[in-house]
């Protein structure tokens, strides 16, 4: 979906919203030039003054007046409706503002669920966050100042030049050229923008994908006293966005000076060709001239608008650019369709897989593993072996490189990912609590039918605790009045619960007391003789498990990978153990 469709989407579904704000606009801008060249009426009436020129403007209504005091009451009525035209035509775009930035956000949210979990590990959360903020003002102002209002005041200018024309066409050529000298040199100066731009934009995103980071691991900062390093950090970044932001302020400065400048000049411009009329008995009138110079004065904020428009383009074109870039890809996850997985037995099987992370060495190369089903299958090894990044594969939340990972025979990246995750429950600290209560955390469905199910599991895995959690407890957002072990147990909970029949446990050990240890491992030997159960853990934490198969991973030390280039296909050796 490129921006274009996006808008023509819009408007064709919100086509009575704005074709009122449309005609609105159109009807205020007509008002506003009425009202200064009924001014000139109001000269002829009280200086006794008869205008051959203002006879073209015999048609309207206030040029029938006879008295001063009649030409005020058509004056009032001008006004009347100019403000029930402008105040109609702000609530329109404000209501198609908001209804655009409601469509958007939902798309947006919808389509960030779905996109891959390495794409937020590589970019940053703090990215995607900006998407909510700073990008959809950019976009509603680039449909509302950028399309809808540039047009009403195109029209308008067009009106008002018009109007000069008819008037005087010498002074309305001499504006005329004023005018397309003021556009010539800020195309110019937008070539410059553009670039500005989006390097301060690139900045500002990586700055706030730095400070979410920082702010949510916070507690680390505190506890390794790491104010100097990380204020440093930010010094650097901030710094980069200051010089943007000094270049991009320069040049819109620019812009920005250019438009009363101009202003100024055309009625330089205007007072010079009035006198070089005057000069060479060249008839004028001193009724065309004031209504002039009103226009004039009545177009600075029109051509402050309309010569600023780029700004306007330039920010909701790259909003645009980088918000439907997530949009697109989240729909194309979403809507690929791949085949359906279908649950036999549970049995995964890895071959030939490889994996590595961005600018690291692989992680494997050339894995062969089979887990059988019915079965609780240990897979263990020190921190960095890629115990984790192994159940992530496993599970699909990642992507084999190369090599395949399959389940009953069937590619995880090849079959819907909905209905893979149906059949897998995932125990990992990586994986928050949602939800504001103890319930709503550990049940996916939160169907009040559940909560007698729920608070047996719950109350199984708290058998040797004294103070047990309750299904109604507040546990704050993300589980932050909980202890580690809390968390650690509700997160069990949540998987143990779902009753699906693959079950793949990362470290589900730690952070938990000896007797809930002994309880949990009790509930997974049974669980093992009906589902396929594969922990990822430390062996000395399994000891109480009737594991029926182990499985080892030894990551080779740097040593030995630059020195023995013939092991560097089997990098990760493997022990395949049959207990």
């Amino acid at each position: 979906m490129s921006k274009y469709h996006f808008l023509i989407d819009f408007i064709q579904k919100n086509r009575w919203l704005l074709g009122k704000a449309v005609l609105l606009g159109f009807f205020s801008s007509i008002l506003t030039v009425l009202i200064p060249v009924s001014i000139g009426k109001y000269y002829e009436l009280v200086f006794d003054f008869n205008s051959y020129r203002s006879k073209i403007f015999d048609f309207l209504p206030f040029h029938a007046t006879k008295d001063v005091l009649s030409f005020l009451y058509f004056f009032l009525v001008l006004v009347i409706l100019k403000t029930g035209c402008l105040l109609g035509d702000k609530i329109y775009i404000g209501v198609i503002k908001e209804r655009l930035a409601f469509d958007l956000r939902n798309r947006l949210f919808f389509a960030q669920l779905h996109l891959p979990l390495t794409t937020y590990e590589q970019k940053g959360i703090g990215k995607y966050l900006l998407r909510f903020s700073g990008d959809l003002v950019s976009i509603q102002s680039y449909l509302t100042k950028g399309l809808i209002r540039f047009s009403i005041d195109a029209v308008l200018v067009l009106i008002i030049f018009a109007v000069f024309y008819v008037m005087n066409w010498r002074i309305g050529l001499a504006i005329s050229i004023v005018f397309v000298g003021a556009i010539f040199i800020l195309i110019l100066l937008n070539t410059r923008l553009s670039k500005a731009t989006r390097k301060k934009r690139n900045a500002k995103s990586g700055l706030l994908s730095f400070v979410n980071t920082r702010l949510r691991t916070i507690s680390s900062i505190k506890l390794l006293n790491r104010y100097q390093p990380e204020n440093l950090k930010f010094l650097n970044k901030s710094r980069f966005l200051h010089i943007y932001g000094i270049s991009y302020q320069k040049i819109t400065a620019g812009i920005r000076t250019i438009i009363p400048a101009m202003m100024y000049l055309m009625l330089a411009v205007v007072l010079f060709t009035v006198y070089y009329l005057k000069e060479n008995a060249i008839e004028t009138d001193a009724g065309s001239l004031l209504v002039m110079v009103l226009l004039l004065v009545t177009l600075l904020p029109v051509f402050n608008r309309l010569l600023r428009v780029n700004i306007v383009w330039e920010l909701g074109s790259i909003s645009f650019e980088k918000l439907l870039s997530i949009i697109n890809e989240g729909d194309a996850m979403r809507n690929s369709k791949p085949t359906p997985f279908v649950f036999q037995h549970g049995i995964l099987s890895i071959e030939n897989l490889s994996y590595h992370y961005q600018n690291k060495p692989s992680l494997f190369e050339n894995l062969n593993l089979l887990i059988k089903n019915n079965n609780l299958t240990l897979i263990s090894g020190k921190a960095g072996s890629g115990k984790t990044t192994l159940l992530k594969l496993m599970c699909g939340m990642y992507k084999p490189q190369v090599g395949s990972v399959l389940i009953d025979g069937q590619c995880s990246d090849q079959v819907n990912a909905k209905s893979l995750m149906k059949k897998i429950a995932v125990v990992s600290d990586e994986m928050p609590l949602l939800g504001k209560t103890v319930f709503e955390a550990i049940s996916y469905s939160r169907n009040k039918l559940k909560k007698p199910k729920a608070g047996k599991i719950l109350n199984e895995l708290q058998k040797h605790h004294k103070q047990q959690l309750l299904l109604d407890d507040r546990i704050g957002d993300l589980g932050c009045c909980l202890s580690k072990g809390e968390k650690k147990l509700l997160i069990i909970a949540r998987a143990l619960l779902t009753n699906k029949p693959i079950l793949l446990l990362d470290e589900p050990f730690e952070a938990i007391d000896e007797l809930t240890k002994l309880q949990l491992c009790k509930q997974l030997n049974q669980l093992s003789k009906k589902r396929t159960i594969v922990i990822f853990s430390k062996l000395k934490d399994c000891r109480l498990l009737n594991v029926q198969y182990s499985i080892r991973l030894h990551q080779m030390d740097a040593f030995n990978m630059i020195n023995n280039k013939s092991l560097l296909s089997n990098k990760l050796i493997r022990l395949a153990l049959e207990m």
